[in-house]
């Protein structure tokens, strides 16, 4: 869980919601013309799978409902990325929406590392527990 970039609508929600599937870390050496040090950096990145609102869900207090999200389907072109860690604010506790089943729509690979081991399809979407 991440907050939303400034500048999105203040209608938006304010936070932006992702799965870690690794962690890496890698020694950079800067040699650009502005570099401070050619010693070699350690920088840690996260590979992460993106989950975004569900649309056309109300929540709130006034709903009496929970933010629900899923899972980018593979086809955006930002359904996968890299994250600095240090844009976490905190682990969020996700509740699968079992009324909703599972769905292999959204990754068409039954192997791939999106997913733990042995799962070949995801949950359709997740409340968000508050």
């Amino acid at each position: 869980m991440l907050h939303a970039p400034e500048g999105i609508s203040t209608n938006s929600h304010p936070f932006w919601y992702a799965a870690v599937l690794r962690i890496y870390h890698a020694y950079i050496q800067h040699v650009g013309p502005n570099a401070e040090s050619f010693c070699p950096k350690k920088m840690e990145f996260l590979l992460v799978r993106w989950l975004g609102l569900v649309p056309q869900r109300s929540f709130g207090t006034k709903a009496a409902k929970l933010p629900q999200i899923g899972f980018v389907p593979e086809t955006d072109d930002y359904a996968f990325s890299f994250l600095d860690p240090s844009l976490i604010i905190c682990g969020c506790h996700l509740l699968p929406s079992f009324i909703d089943g599972r769905t292999s729509n959204l990754l068409s690979m039954a192997g791939s590392l999106a997913r733990p081991n042995g799962e070949e399809d995801d949950w359709v979407a997740y409340n968000v527990g508050m």
